[in-house]
């Protein structure tokens, strides 16, 4: 191999390992309000920010003082605050090891929903005699309805809120982390 292309090839090497590194970054989160009995000390969102019609993957370090042997996690996918997307799980299918004492790893992955954009005015407007426009409905919900029904995200910011309990229903956890949905790659 000549110089030239043993130069090369270090600068493709050291190009992709940035490129894989800035896909697996820590991702911004937060706890939500109260006293946890569970730490988390670490959450990353590969690949950040997500791509729809991918699969994601949230990766979530933490600690707790006791034993847990299962229980159920829930996930709620939030869009400007309104809840699109809801699932339950069943805590030790998300835990890398179950049951749980001490450090833990908890990998959720999921394959997003393909991206499109809603079509549409989905802020309906009300009338109040024929020809008389009022200001949007502040209650419509009609977008993140229309989002759930048709299974399709708008790209944009997203958190995803996620709380832990025992199999004797006391909370262990809950966090909020914050998710960036881009549009589909197109290569």
């Amino acid at each position: 191999m000549t110089r030239v292309a043993k130069t090369w090839a270090r600068v493709l090497v050291l190009a992709l390992g940035f490129l894989v590194a800035a896909q697996a970054q820590a991702a911004k989160w937060k706890y939500c309000d109260g006293e946890w009995e569970a730490r988390i000390m670490n959450a990353t969102v590969v690949p950040d920010p997500a791509r729809a019609g991918q699969e994601i993957n949230v990766l979530i370090d933490g600690e707790i003082g006791r034993l847990v042997k299962g229980g159920e996690l829930d996930l709620t996918v939030l869009f400007h605050r309104i809840p699109v997307y809801k699932e339950k799980d069943d805590l030790c299918d998300r835990l890398e090891s179950c049951p749980a004492n001490g450090a833990f790893t908890v990998n959720a992955k999921q394959k997003l929903p393909p991206f499109t954009l809603p079509v549409g005015d989905h802020h309906p407007r009300t009338t109040s005699s024929p020809g008389q426009e009022l200001e949007p409905d502040p209650l419509s919900l009609s977008l993140p309805l229309c989002v759930c029904r048709s299974r399709t995200l708008p790209q944009g910011n997203y958190q995803l809120k996620i709380t832990a309990k025992d199999t004797e229903d006391k909370d262990l956890v809950c966090m909020v982390l914050d998710l960036e949905i881009k549009g589909p790659a197109i290569f």
